[in-house]
Formats: structure tokens, sequence, C-alpha cells
């Protein structure tokens, strides 16, 4: 691995489990402080931002892939062309999204939630809530071409700034002023100083020294068409497929129960947190070297950094998955809450677990810029779970939506992951599932039945409950450390032989 891989690696992680860590601390507190209602809106935020985020879907990926590809040479004037056609497209969507924000915030306050807050005080509430994603969605555009730079340092350095400020610094905010409303005024103007920052910073790499829309070249947009169609179509379908069951249980629950689900939601999402950085920083050098004709580097990479997310990130997701009960216990001293979400915590988390390790096939896709089998594999899961979905939370609720998760990403893992490896070529399956997945999925498959034995009885000591917990990881991280350990030494020994 190219140490500038190692290193972008480091810094991405530290940010990211900055950023997880201070988001799981402050839980707690945010939930003590606003309550399982007002939390509930903080869960409708996340969704909601996920769903805006759609509208840049396609374009934000392609440019930095772009930048990736064309950095080195010498095609400035070509990616500053770039970079401004889709930052004009982008302040279009912003003032669609503050309109509609404007007009929709009543309906939303008097028709969708079920909450004792005052119409009026709902209603600016989830006004503001639009204007902040938004915002972010610009940010997302400025985000995505520094790290097409590859500027890993500057840009993590910078997100640990601005998650101090939108996790710690908010809750001493609410802790002093516990009102919602202030919670997203105050979310409101960090989002409006990131934004700032990073146009700043793509400014300075691009040697773009001025701000207004200019530069618009539409045969440019047109060029990046093809590739940001596929990527737009399948963000769209797996945001769907995704969010759909968050939109409906907001509208079904009670939104004190859809502070339960959130936290369930936000605990899952963890994982993915953790696995986020492998992404960002795999499929620019991916690119690189895909289009370079550096395959064994390819190869190389692609396995080492598998066995780094199944070595360090799936024995999480199996310690929250088995210990379900007491780790929604530990984060908001509920037992109501526990009790109500222990199952779906486990299925979401589980299902994450194997979204994230099966994901690897989707970065060989987006590395050799060949997405046509993404595309058929997201519309086809939309049509299979969508209806699935909807019937079954209607009928049953937000346990079966979680068992609908689990269950189609363990079918992918199964099925899909081995048929993308042997189209795209570059490595074959079988060397990637025994010496990175498998020594992982064995251990954390006994290891979660054990947990989970032990999960029946909640322990209310909580300083107690957290040594267990980081006790049984540190446990399963070695365990599955010998198991590669010993994986290799078997498959040294049968080299040897023949």
């Amino acid at each position: 691995m190219a140490s500038s891989v190692k290193f972008n690696t480091i810094t991405s992680y530290i940010s990211q489990g900055y950023a997880a860590i201070i988001g799981i601390v402050v839980l707690p507190f945010l939930f003590s402080a606003l309550g399982s209602g007002a939390f509930g809106l903080i869960g409708f935020f996340t969704v909601t931002q996920i769903i805006i985020n759609l509208l840049g879907a396609g374009f934000s990926p392609t440019l930095a892939r772009e930048i990736a590809k064309e950095k080195n040479k010498f095609k400035n004037s070509y990616l500053i062309s770039v970079t401004k056609s889709l930052e004009l497209i982008f302040y279009f969507l912003f003032s669609l999204i503050c309109l509609a924000a404007i007009f929709s915030s009543n309906w939303f306050a008097n028709e969708w939630f079920e909450s004792d807050m005052s119409v009026d005080s709902l209603s600016s509430v989830v006004c503001i809530i639009f204007i902040v994603c938004a915002l972010r969605l610009q940010t997302v555009l400025y985000l995505s071409a520094i790290r097409g730079f590859e500027d890993f340092l500057w840009v993590n350095s910078v997100s640990i700034i601005i998650n101090t400020l939108r996790f710690p610094v908010s809750l001493l905010l609410v802790l002093y002023y516990p009102s919602i409303k202030t919670y997203f005024i105050f979310h409101l103007v960090v989002a409006v100083i990131e934004l700032l920052i990073m146009r700043y910073r793509i400014g300075k790499l691009l040697g773009i020294h001025f701000w207004l829309p200019n530069h618009f070249s539409w045969s440019n947009v047109k060029k990046l068409g093809t590739f940001a169609k596929a990527v737009a179509i399948t963000a769209v379908i797996s945001v769907v497929i995704a969010q759909a069951d968050k939109v409906l249980m907001s509208g079904l629950l009670p939104l004190f129960e859809y502070g339960y689900f959130t936290v369930c939601i936000m605990l899952a999402n963890g994982i993915l947190m953790l696995g986020f950085p492998i992404g960002t920083v795999l499929i620019p050098r991916l690119t690189s070297l895909y289009a370079n004709s550096q395959l064994d580097e390819f190869r190389h990479l692609y396995i080492k950094f598998t066995k780094f997310v199944c070595l360090f990130v799936v024995p999480v997701a199996v310690v929250i998955a088995g210990f379900s009960q007491n780790v929604i216990y530990l984060f908001t001293g509920s037992i109501e809450a526990a009790q109500w979400g222990k199952d779906i915590l486990s299925y979401y988390t589980l299902g994450n677990a194997f979204l994230i390790v099966g994901g690897f096939q989707y970065y060989q896709q987006v590395a050799k810029g060949n997405l046509k089998y993404h595309v058929r594999y997201s519309t086809v899961l939309l049509v299979c779970t969508l209806p699935l979905i909807i019937i079954f939370a209607n009928l049953y609720g937000a346990i079966a939506v979680a068992v609908i998760w689990f269950a189609f990403r363990l079918i992918a893992f199964i099925f899909w992951v081995p048929y993308i490896h042997k189209k795209m070529e570059t490595i074959k399956y079988s060397q990637w599932l025994f010496q990175a997945v498998l020594p992982s999925l064995l251990v954390s498959c006994v290891a979660y039945i054990v947990f989970k034995i032990n999960d029946a009885n909640i322990i209310e000591d909580k300083m107690l409950l957290l040594v267990q917990l980081v006790v049984f990881y540190l446990l399963t991280l070695a365990v599955t450390f010998l198991s590669y350990k010993l994986s290799s030494k078997i498959s040294y020994l049968k080299l040897g032989s023949r």
C-alpha cells in the first residue's frame, strides 16, 4: 500500500472515528435534554438530508472521479469549467429547496407529524431543517471535489472542527437552552460556516479567485452525463430502498416511538460511518490504478482494505447486534426504549455489516467507470423491496422492515457479490472471500450467538456495561486476528506442498 493511501486512511479514520465517538457520546445527553419526541425530529432531519442529497447524487461523485482522473494531466481549465458549471446547477437546486421549505413546512406540521408541539413551532423547525439540508447539499459538491484531489488531511482536519461545533457545542447549547428550535438554528449557522470554508478550499485547489457562477459549459456537463446518470440512478434507488422505512415510520409511529426508532437507526448507522472512510479513500486510488493499468496494486489494495474492515469494523457490528438491548440502554438510560428496539437494532446492524463488506464490489465498478450492473441490481432490488416495506411496515411495524433490510443485504452478499467479481474480472472472488472475508465471518457468527445469549438481562450499571462491551469487542478482534494468521499459515503450507 502506498504511504499516501495509508496516511489518507489514517486521517480519514481519525476524523470519522471522532465524529462517530462524539456522536455516540452526545446521543444520550441529547435524548435526555430534548426528550424522545424532539429526538424524533432529529431523525426526520437525518432522513431529509439523505433524500435532499439525492438531487446531487450523480454529479458529486462524478466530479470527484473526474478530478481524480484529470488532476495530474494539466487540464485545470477543464476542471475549473466542470466545477463551476456544476456549482451553478447546485445554486439553482438550493433556491428550489428553500422555496419548498417555505411552502411545505405548514403541511408537515399539520398533516405528517403526530406531536404535542404547537403547529407554529413545528412548522418553523421543519423550515429550518430544509434550509440546513440545502446548504449541506451545496457543501457535498465541494467536498467531493476536494476528495477527488485526495486532499484528505485538510478536509479531515476541518471536519473535526465542524463536527465539534455540530455535536459537543450544540449539546452545551441545548443543555442551557433546551429547545429543539435553538438546536436547529445553531446547525443552520454551522452549515453556513462549513459551506464558506469548503468553497474557499476548492477555489484555492483549482486556482479560482472568483465566486460568481461563470464558466458554465453545457458541453462539459454533457460529457459527464453517462457516468453521472448511472451514479444518480443507483443513488436514488439505493436511498429509496434505505430510507423508505424511515419515512414510513415517521408517519406511522407516534413521535416518541419514532425517537426510539431513530436511536436504533443512529446506532446501526455507526457501522456505516466506520466503513465510509474506506470508500472515500479507496475509490480515487483504485480509479487511478485502473486507469494506469496497475492491476496488481489494485488487487493488493482491494484485499488489504477488505481485511481491514473485517478485522476492525465487523467486530463492532457483532457487539452492537449481539448486545443490542444493553447498547440501547447504555445510550438512552431507558429500559422501555431498550426493550422496544433491541431486535430492530440487531437486524439493522447485521444488515449494515453485510452492506459494508459486500460494498467492495461497487468500488470495483466505480473504478472501472462501468455501473451498468449496479444500475440493474439496484432496479431489481427496488422492485422487490419497496412493496414489501410498504406492506409490512403498515401490518407489522418497525420490526418487519428491519428484518427485510437484513434479509436483502444477506441475499445480496451471498449471490450478487460473487457475480460482480466474475463480471469485473479484476480479482477472483474465491481469492477475496478466503483471504479477506471468511475468517472474520466464521468468528463473527459464533460470537454473535454467544453475545445474544448474554443479552437477556439489562446491566443497569453503565460503567460496568461499557467495560463489558469493550472487553467483548477486544476479544472478538483478537480471535479474528488469530483466525487470519491461521488462515495465512494454512495457505502457505498448501503452497509449499505443491
